[in-house]
């Protein structure tokens, strides 16, 4: 039993379920939005390596004091522990462009972002030559097949950054202690804990294989297909580039999260409705020579040097989600709703893409090769013209957990 035995050695229930789960989704690559950084940026030469360390947050660790009745803060004071950090490195590399490197349910790359409370040691002994590429393959020829893997007891960031450090010889003794924290001791004496943290763990990583590909909410998405017809409903933290936005095609810019959408509106006029006829005559090709999709071509170019692929998500409805999944190959994500799609046109489905539809929508149902690759929202409504709406994408449906 759970409660009042906190010594239990009673495997939590769930866990042979999400062992099966497990053999479908096992991870045994890097994540999507990893490898396109890599792809782009993974040779260039490292500049400069910085340890950073944050606390972890006060409303986790005070969820575990509450679960284990108090014996999670016990056992802290017992260590010394004022606080349980959670690890990362900022890499900077020769291009200037700067990573934050971590383990979290899986390895992480992202664009480095100052932290709340955050400490920093610069790291003296960087190796020349060194780049994204050679670290992570150095460290995965030491780890093995841990790599990989994340447990929050004995595989967790402090573990990963450990071996991160000592398979590409990179600092010292002082940079290693300033890593390490002893959690396997510190859970070796609330037992129940550990295999809470592993089945957590565990579950975690099934859903995040299983349906991660972004960061953005659908609450964010549909806030932002509506402002690609009319950005002053832009809301969520996103601000109008206005230097590079326009027309059909707009920018917008979160300075809080560092995040960047690129916005492609749907046929919004009659006029609009050639550009549609191309593509169902031509296909992909002939849309292309359209202005319409050269407009959009040409703001894309436009907020990829100033913002860098990687960080840019392009979301785009009807028409709009065409030219995303026809300009976003190399963008941190595409999310299209409603996609036009013709009868006899193939289309090819990014790796980074998610396509939303509605089930009874006429215009992204021409193309039935897309089914397996879609996630598809369920209504019984049959007003075409609502199904193919914006509005009918739920603020609050989970496409991505």
């Amino acid at each position: 039993m759970l409660v009042g035995n906190f010594q239990s050695k009673e495997p939590i229930r769930g866990a042979s379920l999400v062992s099966d789960i497990k053999k479908v989704l096992k991870r045994d690559d890097l994540p999507v939005a990893v490898r396109k950084i890599l792809e782009k940026h993974g040779d260039i030469v490292i500049k400069s390596i910085t340890l950073g360390r944050t606390p972890i947050e006060k409303i986790f660790s005070g969820a575990l004091s509450v679960f284990t009745l108090g014996e999670f803060d016990k056992q802290k004071k017992y260590k010394n522990y004022d606080e349980l950090f959670h690890l990362y490195m900022k890499i900077t590399l020769e291009n200037n462009k700067v990573y934050a490197l971590e383990k979290n349910l899986s390895i992480t790359l992202s664009n480095y972002k100052n932290r709340k409370n955050e400490q920093q040691q610069i790291v003296s002994n960087v190796p020349s030559g060194m780049t994204l590429n050679s670290i992570l393959a150095n460290t995965k020829s030491k780890m093995g097949s841990r790599f990989y893997i994340y447990d929050a007891v004995k595989n967790n960031c402090q573990d990963f950054l450990v071996n991160v450090f000592k398979g590409n010889n990179i600092g010292n003794l002082n940079d290693i202690n300033f890593i390490k924290q002893d959690t396997e001791t510190l859970f070796k004496t609330l037992p129940i804990l550990k295999n809470v943290a592993k089945f957590a763990t565990d579950v975690g990583s099934v859903f995040e294989d299983a349906f991660t590909g972004g960061d953005l909410n659908s609450k964010e998405v549909k806030n932002l297909l509506k402002a690609s017809y009319d950005p002053t409903l832009i809301k969520n933290g996103f601000v109008l580039d206005t230097e590079i936005s326009k027309g059909y095609n707009n920018v917008f810019y979160n300075s809080d999260t560092g995040e960047v959408a690129m916005t492609v509106a749907g046929t919004s006029d009659l006029k609009d409705w050639k550009n549609n006829l191309i593509y169902g005559v031509y296909g992909r090709k002939g849309y292309k020579e359209t202005e319409r999709f050269k407009t959009a071509k040409d703001i894309h170019d436009k907020a990829v040097a100033k913002y860098g692929n990687e960080n840019i998500t392009i979301l785009g409805h009807s028409q709009g989600g065409l030219s995303a999944e026809l300009l976003g190959g190399d963008d941190k994500e595409i999310i299209t709703y409603n996609k036009a799609t013709a009868p006899f046109v193939k289309n090819k489905v990014n790796e980074n893409q998610t396509d939303l539809r509605v089930n009874r929508d006429i215009v992204s149902q021409l193309n039935r090769d897309l089914e397996n690759t879609t996630k598809t929202i369920n209504t019984k409504f049959i007003n075409p013209i609502k199904n193919h709406s914006i509005n009918r994408l739920p603020k609050n449906w989970n496409f991505k957990l």
